[in-house]
């Protein structure tokens, strides 16, 4: 398969705008027009959000027909399709995680207990009101769990795009704010947005899509700052505990398992 010539494709949209390609064209033994086409322009497509054919090498870009005019009108169809691409919704959203673990027993009156035989009910039939507790992460004896919270959370502004085809996609942004040096407001938002080193559980190369949300309004946020900041006092604690020096003083002190009062984060401080 030898090349036989460039072509130069051309494609317009309603508005004005132009998109064009010059791609080299290859026959091959059976007589198929064949093209890869140039990386820049690859990328050109692809940043519009259409989806493009990869040849044998795994190249995205090939395509592929019985003429060359056929070539030409199928290249021009993607190039129209991508040019077609519409802004029907823009908004910004909190992407969230919330992942619990563990195995305890929750008595009839609702006392944390290790299993159902500490239960003060133990005839384990119909009318024994306590049950296992269900946190999101199953726990069995075939899927042991440690106790413990996970929380991610992030700031996004998403922008959902319909070509002619019918086809939508979106595309989301996670939004990062100034230092607090360079900010007029330490809102939650920005509290939020300013998070470093964070990273959702189990996503694929950062893929939060499937990840719930809600409107990313300064109230909205408020809660989120809360949550983490509680989740960081007790770290705070647990992490002294984990020396085993600390956690036998803090025996012997004979002190209360208490975090301290969190702070009011209508106005973050």
């Amino acid at each position: 398969m030898g090349k036989l010539t460039d072509i130069n494709v051309v494609a317009r949209n309603e508005y004005g705008d132009t998109l064009g390609i010059v791609t080299p064209v290859s026959v091959t033994k059976e007589g198929i027009f064949t093209t890869t086409l140039p990386e820049e322009a690859v990328n050109k497509l692809l940043d519009y959000g259409v989806t493009l054919r990869a040849n044998r090498v795994g190249r995205e870009g090939f395509f592929s027909a019985k003429t060359l005019d056929e070539l030409r009108k199928e290249i021009a169809s993607v190039m129209g399709e991508a040019l077609s691409r519409e802004l029907v919704q823009e908004e910004t959203v909190i992407k969230y995680q919330i992942k619990t673990a563990g195995s305890c027993y929750l008595d009839d009156d609702g006392e944390i207990l290790p299993n159902g035989g500490w239960a003060k009910n133990k005839n384990y039939d119909t009318t024994t009101k306590g049950h296992w507790e269900k946190f999101t992460e199953y726990s069995d004896a075939m899927h042991m769990q440690q106790a413990k919270i996970q929380v991610w959370v992030g700031v996004y502004d998403r922008k959902r795009y319909r070509f002619k085809s019918g086809k939508e996609i979106e595309d989301l942004t996670r939004r990062r704010c100034e230092t607090y040096r360079k900010q007029k407001e330490r809102t939650n938002l920005n509290w939020l947005c300013d998070q470093v080193c964070m990273v959702a559980e189990g996503t694929y190369r950062g893929d939060v899509s499937r990840l719930q949300e809600v409107p990313a309004t300064e109230e909205n946020a408020a809660i989120f700052v809360k949550i983490l900041k509680f989740i960081y006092m007790a770290n705070q604690l647990f992490t002294k505990l984990s020396n085993q020096e600390n956690l036998l003083a803090f025996i012997e002190a004979n002190r209360p398992l208490a975090l301290p009062d969190i702070v009011d984060v209508q106005e973050v401080e």
